[in-house]
């Protein structure tokens, strides 16, 4: 039996489910981050980013807490 056009519509529910889970991120008022089990990022919005717009470019998917924090006081040190 084939099950392409039901794998089709289960891809696009869980595209859906994700954008609406980013869109709500994203609508917060306060900055949100989440970072899994390993303290690595997840998602974050944009208020979280701006908040550390010193470091931009550090705040990526995968980042430690660890190393954000760090590059964070270390500018802020300077």
């Amino acid at each position: 039996q084939d099950i392409t056009a039901e794998a089709d519509i289960r891809e696009a529910r869980a595209e859906k489910a994700k954008s609406q889970l980013l869109d709500a991120i994203e609508s917060l008022s306060a900055g949100f981050a989440l970072f899994d089990r390993d303290d690595r990022l997840v998602v974050c919005n944009t208020k979280f980013r701006s908040a550390f717009l010193v470091i931009a470019t550090h705040i990526k998917r995968g980042a430690k807490f660890e190393d954000i924090v760090r590059r964070y006081a270390e500018t802020v040190e300077s």
